[in-house]
């Protein structure tokens, strides 16, 4: 009898704790930048609490680069949800997207290299 394979994917790991993470602590996370500190403490968007969470060197640019890989996604992607976020969102470029949690629990359900096609879709049912 053969064993049933199991599978785990630290990617979806990585995202669910991203989301937990600006969900529990939203005044931790700004999309605007990969890291900012100030007198308040730091804050971190989702490519760098992504590396800071893997323990990852948060480089002085190309973070969207280098946490791809570590969720999983694709760069295509990466530039979407890092860079042009306001676009998936259909929101101004200093709002805060609310959904950012519950998108990044939706593709950690996908399996990996998720797209942006998946997170169009994901939103769409997120936002009805």
């Amino acid at each position: 009898m053969t064993e049933p394979s199991i599978t785990h994917d630290p990617t979806a790991d990585l995202l669910r704790a991203v989301a937990d993470q600006i969900e529990a602590h939203p005044e931790t996370w700004d999309q605007n930048h990969f890291e900012a500190r100030s007198e308040c403490g730091t804050t971190y968007c989702v490519a760098g609490w992504a590396l800071r969470l893997s323990h990852q060197q948060i480089p002085a640019t190309g973070a969207s680069r280098d946490a791809a890989p570590l969720l999983g996604i694709t760069s295509d992607l990466a530039e979407t949800v890092f860079l042009e976020w306001w676009e998936l969102f259909d929101a101004a470029d200093d709002e805060r997207p609310e959904f950012m949690p519950d998108l990044l629990r939706g593709l950690a359900d996908l399996p990996a290299p998720r797209t942006v096609e998946q997170a169009r879709h994901l939103l769409a049912g997120v936002n009805a």
